[in-house]
This record gives C-alpha cells, sequence and structure tokens, in this order.
C-alpha cells in the first residue's frame, strides 16, 4: 500500500499553471466525503474556477476545535489545520525530501524503513496563512521547535498549550510535546535515516 502524495505539482511563483493540489484532497473519498471529492476537477489547480465550489466546503474533520480562527473560509476555500511532513531542517537548513509526505511521489510502508510508528507523517499547523485542504501548500519540513515557528513559518503548531498533536504512518496520534528533543523531532520527521527513537 501507499500513501496519497503529499501533493501534486508545487507552484512556484515562475510556474502559475501548476495544480498545486494537497494530500488532504485525495483522502477525501477515505473520509466518508465523496460527494465532496466528486466536486472537484483533480485535473485543474487548487484555485481553477471550476473548484470554487466543491473547495469552499468546510470539513470538520480538518479543523482543529481549539483553532481560534475556527471552521472559515480561507481565502474563499476550507480550512485545514493540520499538514503533511515533507522532512526536516532541524538538523540542516538544506533539506532534500526525506519525509513521508513528497510532491509528486506516493510513498509506500517499505519506504518508510524507520519503521511506521517512528514516522510522523501529518501533524497541526494550526492557523497557517494558506492552510486550506485542497492548497498543496500545506505540506512542509520541520524547521523549529513545536509551537515555537514565527507566524510566516509552515510548522508544527496548534493551540493547545504544551504540544501538538501528530499522526504517525501507523495509525496512531500522538501529543507531540514542545519539550521533545529537538533530535528527535528531528528524526520522526524523516522515513529512512535509521535513527532509534524511544518515547514519543
Amino acid at each position: 500500500g501507499e500513501f496519497p502524495p503529499g501533493g501534486l505539482e508545487w507552484r512556484p511563483p515562475s510556474d502559475p499553471s501548476k495544480r498545486q493540489l494537497a494530500w488532504s484532497a485525495f483522502l477525501l473519498p477515505y473520509l466518508e466525503q465523496q460527494n465532496v471529492y466528486d466536486k472537484l476537477d483533480l485535473n485543474k489547480a487548487f484555485d481553477a474556477p471550476e473548484n470554487a465550489a466543491g473547495a469552499a466546503t468546510i470539513l470538520a474533520v480538518y479543523v482543529c476545535p481549539t483553532s481560534s480562527r475556527g471552521a472559515k473560509l480561507v481565502d474563499g476555500r476550507g480550512p485545514c489545520d493540520y499538514g503533511g511532513i515533507y522532512g526536516e531542517r532541524i538538523a540542516s537548513p538544506n533539506n532534500p525530501p526525506k519525509g513521508a509526505m513528497l510532491y509528486d511521489q506516493a510513498i509506500s510502508i517499505d519506504d518508510i524503513r524507520d519503521g511506521t510508528s517512528n514516522t510522523l507523517i501529518i501533524s497541526e499547523d494550526s492557523e497557517w496563512a494558506d492552510g486550506q485542504w485542497i492548497n498543496g501548500r500545506n505540506l512542509f519540513d520541520q524547521a523549529f521547535a513545536i509551537n515555537q515557528a514565527p507566524p510566516y513559518e509552515n510548522d508544527i503548531r496548534s493551540q493547545h498549550p504544551g504540544g501538538a498533536q501528530g499522526l504517525l504512518a501507523d495509525g496512531s496520534v500522538h501529543f507531540l510535546r514542545e519539550t521533545m528533543e529537538l533530535t528527535t523531532l528531528a528524526a520522526i520527521c524523516t522515513r529512512a535515516r535509521g535513527e532509534v527513537v524511544s518515547g514519543l
């Protein structure tokens, strides 16, 4: 089995034709949201007119109850308080794609050589300005301690005191504490570097 790609066609400023679709759009049929999924044309960009009606749907599954933003549209699209993990920039500012959610590539269970119980795949990214469930910008590499990123940075953050929720590739949810060692945080944000992780 494979996880969905973290996104399709990252859109650099130089190429506005890219679709920039998010993992969270591809998961809709598995979240009992087939009716919303059927309104989308995933051959078009996330912000294409053909996707406007479907993308304007607010989905409770993608809104953290503690978010002060609440269930409000973001630039006309449904919000998403969660992000896929592309990798980490804690250990090095030069981050090749080492996480479990990548652009234009689906990662299989076999690719997660660190073990699914040691690999973070999705986490809270509450209040991120571009946090929309159809927009592929809800994919990031972790760069700071939990809840410590500046507002402009896409990173693990929440409105919970003391930490944020994270989903491991084995399907288990863990509260990731702000006091987590940065070496451990960097390790769980990668899929195959061989670190030994304990005590999440």
